[in-house]
């Protein structure tokens, strides 16, 4: 079970960080960040579903 949690932390960290680069960047419009953004939540929700099966 650890071993699986650790997995996890590791990919909030993973996303976490490139969320903040994409947020951080410059060369990326608005309108798209916020489609990014709606992705990785929508991707996240997925991965908390089909973690509690």
């Amino acid at each position: 079970m650890d071993n699986d949690m650790d997995k996890t932390e590791s990919l909030k960290n993973r996303v976490r960080t490139q969320l903040e680069r994409i947020l951080d960047s410059e060369a990326i419009a608005d309108s798209t960040k916020e489609i990014l953004l709606q992705a990785a939540l929508h991707c996240l929700q997925t991965a908390v579903e089909k973690s509690g099966e």
